[in-house]
C-alpha cells in the first residue's frame, strides 16, 4: 500500500489519508510521523496518549470505520522502526459463579513496542502485527499472579524457594529408645509457603467448596493461622489451590519440613539452644531446662507475630502445630521422606511438627515430633504448604 505522507488540499486544509484504512484525516492525526488513524493505533488495545485528537468528527469516523480495519493490513511496515512509549490498561476478570464476571482489579502498566523492520523475526506480536518487547510478558506474568490473589488470596510472593541439599535430622542426644534418631537426610529443592495457611486464605477454600467455616474460638480470624483441621482438610485444600493456580500444591514431608526449620542450623532450636516467649508462642508457664518462665498467651497469635528464620520462615516454632504429610514411624525407615497423602483410606497417624500456643517448650525442638490420626482436629494444628513446580 502506497503512503500518501504530503497530504491533498481540501478547502483550504491540509487532509491525509489513514495509511492503513484510507479515512480522510487533519493534519493534527499522526501517529510515528506518519498518518494513522487512531482506530488503527488503538487495534491492539493500546491508548496512545501521544495522538491528538483534532475534532470530534474523527472519532465519529473513526467508530464508523472499526470494522473496515479488522480487514486492513497491519501497521508495521519495513519502514517502521521507531519506539513508541504507551500505556497498556490490564483488566482482570475472574469467573464468579457460572456466567457472573466481576472485575477484580485495573493496573495501568508501562511499555516499549517496537515496530520490527522484518516479519520474519520471531518475537510476540499483537493483533496489529507490532512485535512487544519482553517488557509485556511480565505484565502478563504480574496480571496472572494479581488473578491467583484475587481467587485464592494466595499470591506467588508468600513462597520462599528452599535449595536442595542434605542434613543431619533428628537429635544430638537423642536416647537409643528415641523416634529422634540422628540420621543423615537429602533433600530436593521446593519452595514452602513463609507461613501458615491463615483464616483468610482459608475461609476461601471452604466457601468454594460448600464447608461450613472452621472456628477461631472467637480468637480471631484474618491473619491468624487457620484451627481445626484435619489431616484430610489441609489435603484437600492442598488439591484445590493446586487446580486453582496451577502450581503443584502438597504437605511438606516430614524431612522438608525439618530441613526448613532448620534453616541450615543444628542447634536445639532454629534460634540457638534457647529460645523464649519474645521469640514464639507455647506455653511460657513450662520451663525447659535452664531457660525460664515467660507470657502464656493462651491462643494463636496472627502471623508474622515473630522474627523468621534465617530462611525467612515464619512460626516454625510454636503457635500452631502443623500437619506434614507423612506417616508416622518410630523408627525413622524411610516414610519421614515421602507423602503418605495418595490412600485415604490409610488411617496410620501422620506427623505433625513445631508445637503450639499450648504446647510445652520442649515440643518446640526442631527434631521434636508428635503424631496423630489423620482425622483429628483440634485448636491447636494448623498446616502450611510446598510446591514442587
Amino acid at each position: 500500500m502506497s503512503e500518501n505522507l504530503l497530504g491533498d488540499e481540501h478547502n483550504g486544509i491540509k487532509v491525509f489519508k489513514c495509511i492503513e484504512c484510507q479515512l480522510d484525516l487533519p493534519e493534527s492525526s499522526r501517529f510515528q510521523d506518519k498518518p494513522v488513524c487512531i482506530a488503527c493505533v488503538e487495534k491492539a488495545g493500546y491508548i496512545v496518549p501521544t495522538v491528538i485528537v483534532a475534532d470530534k468528527k474523527e472519532m465519529a469516523q473513526k467508530e464508523e470505520h472499526e470494522d473496515t480495519v479488522k480487514t486492513k493490513a497491519p501497521i508495521s511496515t519495513p519502514e517502521q522502526k521507531a519506539k513508541v512509549d504507551i500505556i497498556k490498561t490490564v483488566e482482570v476478570v475472574a469467573d464468579k459463579a457460572g456466567d457472573k464476571k466481576e472485575i477484580v482489579q485495573k493496573k495501568e502498566h508501562k511499555v516499549v513496542v517496537e515496530a520490527k523492520a522484518s516479519e520474519n523475526i520471531s518475537e510476540p506480536k499483537n493483533e496489529v502485527g507490532i512485535a512487544i518487547d519482553v517488557g509485556t510478558i511480565a505484565v502478563e506474568n504480574n496480571t496472572t499472579n494479581e488473578r491467583i490473589m484475587s481467587i485464592t488470596m494466595v499470591e506467588d510472593t508468600d513462597w520462599v524457594t528452599i535449595a536442595a541439599g542434605e542434613f543431619m535430622m533428628g537429635s544430638l542426644d537423642a536416647a537409643e529408645d528415641s523416634d529422634e534418631q540422628l540420621h543423615d537426610v537429602s533433600v530436593s529443592g521446593f519452595r514452602i509457603l513463609k507461613t501458615a495457611v491463615t483464616f483468610e486464605q482459608f475461609d476461601v477454600f471452604c466457601k468454594e467448596t460448600g464447608r461450613g467455616k472452621y472456628s477461631d474460638c472467637k480468637w480471631g480470624r484474618g491473619n491468624r493461622p487457620v484451627i481445626f483441621v484435619s489431616y484430610w482438610d489441609a489435603v484437600d485444600y492442598a488439591k484445590w489451590l493446586s487446580h486453582a493456580t496451577g502450581w503443584q500444591c502438597r504437605l511438606p514431608t516430614e524431612a522438608e519440613w525439618e530441613y526448613a526449620c532448620r534453616a541450615g542450623t543444628e542447634t536445639t532450636f532454629n534460634t540457638g539452644n534457647t529460645i523464649s516467649t519474645a521469640q514464639a508462642n507455647y506455653d511460657g508457664d513450662s520451663p525447659h531446662l535452664m531457660i525460664s518462665k515467660g507470657i502464656s498467651r493462651h491462643k494463636t497469635m496472627p502471623i508474622g507475630t515473630f522474627l523468621g528464620n534465617a530462611w525467612g520462615l515464619f512460626e516454625m516454632h510454636g503457635n500452631v502445630c502443623e500437619w506434614c504429610a507423612s506417616e508416622y514411624d518410630p523408627y525413622y525407615n524411610g516414610s519421614e521422606q515421602l507423602d503418605g497423602s495418595t490412600d485415604r483410606s490409610n488411617d496410620v497417624p501422620r506427623v505433625l511438627r513445631g508445637g503450639s500456643w499450648n504446647t510445652r517448650l520442649e515440643t518446640l525442638r526442631s527434631a521434636a515430633r508428635m503424631q496423630s490420626n489423620p482425622e483429628n482436629r483440634s485448636n491447636e494444628w494448623g498446616f502450611r504448604l510446598v510446591r514442587i513446580d
